[in-house]
């Protein structure tokens, strides 16, 4: 009997199927967010208002555009230029800030009710070469990483990478001159939102909607209190793959996330963010650049 107790000592217990699904889901986040961290980068102000010290609002990717490198955000942080502003992409190797000035910066046009009345709100900043350099030539995201978003979006999880401004807010040392940006990542399903649908008449598939929990869990699994997602303009969705799947949970199989959209707002009375189906970003930014070359 003292052998049989042994081996009855030694059974782990199962994992459920839900439990596994969200073991995964962190997992592939994780791993989502550590192989798109270069290519999402946060975007400061300076203005009047801040005295001329720069803030950060936004977020913004770097996209290859059969390759033309351009830095895609959305349309309402390019407003700001308009307005008397200065912007700034935040570099990421070696902290610091590199102004959108030069090139070619182009937007969405505004609709006469306002930005908030834009389906797209996308734009991009065709940048000099100089500043290509800068950024790094090999964090433009080529389109063997966009999704083609055909699957069904019910069955798939998203993660939303950007950086919030709660958590950038104290990250500039004017007196030093030096710099530190934290990103965000949440990971939720995708939802069907038939309000939010006709209140942005939104075309087929223009748009992904992907439910902010009040709480997430950590990498470890463990429940923590959701961020206001305020600075994810401009920031990717990333595809985590199809859960229904086997194959996504066997063994450690290496799941490659895609990047689904372009994040351009979010509605708190809905509790979802929305995001621009990246199809369209890169066929208008193609046809603006085939315009203008």
């Amino acid at each position: 009997m003292g052998a049989m107790d042994d081996d009855l000592k030694k059974v782990s217990r199962i994992e459920l199927l839900y439990e596994a699904e969200q073991r995964r889901m962190r997992e592939c986040a994780t791993q989502a967010a550590a192989e798109f961290i270069d290519s999402v980068l946060a975007i400061y102000r300076s203005s009047e208002a801040s005295e001329r010290l720069p803030e950060q609002i936004g977020s913004c990717i770097l996209l290859d555009i059969d390759g033309t490198p351009v830095v895609a955000t959305a349309a309402h942080i390019v407003d700001n230029i308009t307005k008397g502003a200065t912007l700034f992409v935040a570099r990421p190797a070696r902290p610091q800030l590199v102004p959108i000035v030069g090139g070619d910066v182009k937007a969405t046009p505004k609709p006469p009710k306002g930005r908030d009345y834009d389906p797209s709100d996308s734009a991009y900043w065709q940048m000099p070469d100089d500043v290509v350099a800068i950024l790094g030539p090999a964090n433009f995201i080529g389109a063997s990483r966009l999704a083609h978003n055909r699957a069904p979006k019910e069955r798939r999880y998203f993660t939303a990478l950007g950086y919030v401004v709660e958590r950038n807010a104290d990250g500039v040392d004017h007196e030093h001159r030096t710099i530190a940006f934290v990103p965000s990542m949440h990971t939720s399903s995708a939802v069907s939102e038939p309000k939010l649908t006709r209140r942005l008449d939104s075309r087929p598939d223009q748009h992904i909607f992907v439910r902010f929990e009040k709480h997430a869990q950590d990498a470890d699994g463990v429940e923590m209190e959701t961020f206001y997602p305020e600075g994810l303009s401009g920031g990717a969705l990333l595809d985590l793959g199809d859960f229904t799947l086997y194959d996504i949970y066997a063994g450690d199989t290496k799941q490659r996330a895609r990047l689904a959209g372009v994040i351009i707002e979010y509605h708190k009375d809905r509790r979802a963010l929305v995001a621009v189906n990246i199809g369209p970003i890169v066929t208008s930014i193609r046809n603006a650049l085939s315009r203008s070359s």
